[in-house]
């Protein structure tokens, strides 16, 4: 199993911070790199002009065609910011390295399974936090700023949800579910929780923080609130265990779970719309709420009894 293994020199408060503004730096370098690499590609791909890229990009409903290329370069450019970037920021910056850890193969159902009923049984509760967070007293300029971005946004989702075929679905969950699980926590979790963690001297500080972080970037104010605490969950996940690859599989449960339901409701398999803004019944929140600290504190016992933790 791959586990972070990093170390730090005597001045850690220091160095933690001068390498979160590098990895803000290289993060921002890579991202730029990537996009402008994806601009190239979709415009070869497409066989068509900048404008026309522009077009597809702020209006991608209207060129259903476009929809594999789409994927297959928001898979690119995510792959070389959210992975590539950070794996070479950790060889080459931080000198850690991944190591194999021996205990893992005799529990791996023990824990993953428990954790995948973790991340469905929390959602009712999420949907509570969703429906607070819709109603949430943003700023008028603010406010419309956050709408404006979160319909556009919504309605790229649904262009890139909207998938046919072996091929698409195999690229959407690749895109959509994979790749971000592990770029995304690799980042937050893997990197900047263990900084915030030593900046604050205060690990629960660090996991808040990177929850809030993690949930800044996706830019959807009108979700904020519920992927925070996504991104507090899988931060215990890894503070407790010291194995990244525990939130990368929630981060997967709880993306590719979203995707498949989503799939089987467009194709009219089920009546259930994941993506309905209304909330779960109160009681079933509440229900959720408990179960899921009781199965966490299961969680966080099996991890301790698999895993030597060295904080």
């Amino acid at each position: 199993m791959l586990i972070l293994n990093e170390y730090d020199p005597s001045d850690l408060k220091s160095k933690a911070l001068n390498s979160l503004l590098f990895l803000t730096l290289s993060v921002v370098l890579g991202l730029a790199l990537f996009n402008l690499i994806g601009l190239y590609l979709m415009q070869y791909c497409l066989q068509t002009t900048e404008k026309g890229i522009m077009e597809v990009i702020s209006n991608p409903q209207n060129s259903p065609n476009s929809r594999f290329t789409f994927l297959a370069v928001q898979g690119i450019i995510s792959l070389g910011t959210f992975v590539i970037v950070p794996f070479l920021f950790l060889r080459y910056h931080e000198n850690t390295y991944l190591e194999y850890q021996p205990q893992w193969k005799n529990a791996t159902l023990r824990i993953l399974l428990p954790i995948f009923i973790l991340v469905l049984i929390v959602m009712p509760a999420n949907s509570w936090i969703m429906e607070m967070n819709q109603n949430f007293p943003f700023p008028d300029g603010f406010k419309q700023w956050a709408l404006t971005k979160e319909n556009s946004l919504k309605e790229l989702t649904k262009f890139l949800t909207d998938l046919n075929g072996f091929g698409e679905i195999s690229v959407g969950f690749l895109v959509i579910a994979i790749i971000p699980a592990i770029g995304e926590e690799l980042i937050f979790r893997g990197i900047v929780q263990r900084k915030l963690q030593i900046i604050f001297s205060n690990p629960h500080i660090g996991i808040v923080l990177a929850g809030i972080l993690f949930s800044a970037i996706h830019i959807q104010f009108y979700g904020f609130f519920p992927r925070m605490a996504l991104g507090v969950l899988f931060g215990y996940l890894y503070f407790y265990s010291g194995n990244i690859f525990l939130p990368i599989f929630a981060h997967f449960v709880n993306n590719g779970f979203t995707l498949l339901m989503v799939l089987l409701s467009n194709k009219g398999l089920i009546d259930f719309d994941i993506e309905n803004e209304e909330p779960f019944p109160i009681w079933l929140a509440i229900l959720s709420l408990g179960v899921a600290f009781l199965l966490f504190l299961f969680i966080r016992k099996k991890i301790k009894d698999v895993f030597i933790i060295s904080k």
